[in-house]
């Protein structure tokens, strides 16, 4: 049975080949003129290195925090993030953002917006990191200076027990802060805070990424010739029925 209906098939579209042709011609000719008047769309892209920072306790390298909060506003804010056809989220230190329109030069403006406005806010972020270090290290100055300024005043009195525990005591704290202090310049300073960037330079297609032409025509090409096949069938279909009617 399957055998007879596939030669039946055959022989339909042998028969009525013209028929056929003309219909997916037909719809060929239309999805091309479809894709055409379809609007293009462009896509733009950047890419944000997240800041780091060397953490001293742990000795390793952190991304700085807050990126995600930032990024969740920029999405819920039309004066950050203009267009509503995009994708930003973060992955492996990397902020990566997608904006779809049919207008390069609006595309790049929302870009250079939302681009501009995560780099400045994490900036904030990384200053909170270096604001810490400048305060504790202020603090630390202003307690050596006492220290000091103790030491010397104990040096004008007479030296007895109490006097020169008093001051090995000071000492002691003196030279542990010495190295904190040290140790927070080598370290922590402010050259060792990397700020987040934009990587490279934003990115505009030169071609529409939509619509797919090549892919409409091809899927009207097929719709087409399905559809001229099924009406080339029940044409022979029909045909045959009068024929046969005619003869009896």
């Amino acid at each position: 049975m399957e055998g007879n209906n596939f030669k039946y098939i055959i022989e339909v579209v042998i028969k009525r080949y013209k028929l056929i042709l003309f219909i997916t011609l037909v719809s060929v000719l239309g999805s091309f003129i479809l894709a055409q008047l379809r609007t293009p769309i462009y896509e733009g892209k950047a890419i944000i290195e997240v800041g780091k920072y060397y953490n001293i306790k742990d000795d390793q390298i952190q991304y700085i925090d807050g990126i995600d909060s930032i990024i969740s506003y920029a999405k819920t804010h039309p004066d950050v993030l203009s267009k509503s056809d995009a994708n930003i989220y973060s992955n492996g230190g990397m902020v990566y953002i997608s904006i779809f329109d049919n207008d390069r030069e609006s595309i790049e403006k929302a870009l250079k917006n939302v681009t501009d406005y995560l780099v400045a806010q994490h900036f904030n972020q990384a200053e909170k990191y270096v604001g810490v270090f400048k305060k504790g290290n202020k603090l630390l100055k202003i307690r050596k200076k006492e220290l000091e300024r103790a030491l010397n005043e104990l040096g004008l009195l007479t030296a007895n027990p109490q006097s020169i525990a008093v001051k090995n005591t000071l000492k002691n704290q003196l030279l542990d802060i010495e190295q904190r202090i040290l140790n927070d310049e080598l370290i922590n300073t402010f050259a060792h805070v990397k700020h987040t960037k934009l990587l490279n330079s934003i990115y505009i297609s030169e071609e529409s990424v939509k619509p797919n032409k090549m892919l409409i025509v091809v899927y009207g090409t097929i719709l087409g010739f399905i559809i001229s096949l099924l009406i080339a069938i029940f044409y022979d279909y029909i045909k045959r029925n009068f024929s046969e009617r005619g003869l009896k």
